[in-house]
């Protein structure tokens, strides 16, 4: 299972610190992604629906039954389930 100190030193934040993909900024650079967002309200809120895709997989997405144990599925879940919903954009104040 991976841990905060595994994700990659921010240079320009200062001697230390990590980057945090949670902390608002857009770490997309610009890559177009082809899986849904991942936060709290991922597949209808069901840990159990969410559990059937990472064992099962999709069309788009492997089955991870043979590579992940059930508590490595668990703490998967376990943190998405941490992951805020973003906020909708606000409207556009043009006229």
């Amino acid at each position: 299972m991976w841990t905060l100190y595994d994700l990659p030193l921010n240079p320009d934040a200062g001697i230390g610190t990590r980057y945090n993909p949670n902390d608002g900024t857009d770490w997309s650079l610009g890559v177009k992604t082809y899986g849904p967002p991942l936060n709290k309200a991922t597949a209808a809120g069901s840990d159990e629906v969410m559990r059937a895709f990472i064992v099962n997989g999709t069309d788009r997405m492997p089955a991870f039954k043979y590579y992940l144990k059930p508590a490595e599925i668990d703490a998967i879940i376990a943190y998405v389930r941490t992951v805020p919903v973003p906020a909708a954009p606000a409207p556009s104040a043009q006229k």
